[in-house]
């Protein structure tokens, strides 16, 4: 692999993360690395690897929560970490969307041949830069300056309105369900009361609406979730 890459690596065991991006770093990845199941979503959607390597032994949200959260909203290559008693659960784990499964301990060499083959199967390119900049109807969300505008006109939004605009903008057209929005947004082991996501939703629409109580952006889907419009539907209105 010639190309410049980057790749994700969360583990508890500070052994395997090092001898994770030892290998990788050789085969040129740039190498970020956390010992935190907590952050590991958070910085999968800011870095936007292009590997993700997970220990299915991380402490809450563990590995396997975590793949199954990442592959619902990206197409991220995935490697998985598990222990020899774990055989069982591997097979879980490309049920939920691991493109591949390693017993630990890692054999340097096994583990970026299995790498390296799972980019030919995808015929791995860098991919393009990820839009920055989300624009719909008179709407624009900026990712980098995590800024709102509307009509050219800043919104100030407080950051979970903020995150919430970004999750519904991002998937236009798209149904959400309310267990999708609050995974991503407050994360998957959020345990308070759910009525929160229907107060955002009010605030964002106070902010975002000329109606309210008529939304024309953030639509209701009764008995699911939400939906925020596509450009192609703005467009008939």
């Amino acid at each position: 692999m010639n190309v410049s890459k980057t790749a994700l690596v969360a583990s508890c065991d500070p052994d395997i993360i090092r001898i994770i991006e030892f290998c990788l770093t050789q085969e040129g990845f740039c190498v970020l690395v956390t010992q935190q199941g907590e952050r590991v979503y958070e910085m999968q959607q800011a870095a936007q690897p292009d590997l993700v390597v997970l220990d299915a032994d991380l402490p809450e949200p563990d590995g396997w929560q975590l793949c199954q959260l990442i592959r619902k909203n990206s197409p991220v290559p995935i490697v998985m970490l598990a222990g020899v008693k774990s055989l069982e659960n591997l097979i879980t784990g490309l049920e939920m969307g691991a493109d591949e499964c390693l017993i630990k301990p890692i054999n340097c060499r096994e583990a970026l041949a299995r790498i390296n083959a799972i980019f030919r199967r995808i015929g791995f390119t860098h991919p393009p830069q990820p839009e920055t900049r989300i624009r719909i109807g008179d709407l624009s969300l900026d990712k980098i300056t995590y800024k709102v505008y509307k009509g050219g006109q800043e919104l100030l939004l407080r950051q979970k309105e903020y995150d919430l605009l970004n999750t519904l903008m991002s998937s236009p057209g798209k149904v959400l369900s309310r267990a999708e929005l609050l995974d991503q947004v407050w994360g998957i082991d959020w345990l308070g009361d759910t009525r929160t996501l229907d107060v955002h939703i009010r605030w964002v629409r106070i902010k975002i609406e000329e109606e309210p109580s008529e939304p024309r952006y953030i639509q209701t889907v009764r008995g699911v979730g939400y939906r925020f419009v596509s450009p192609a539907e703005l467009s008939l209105q």
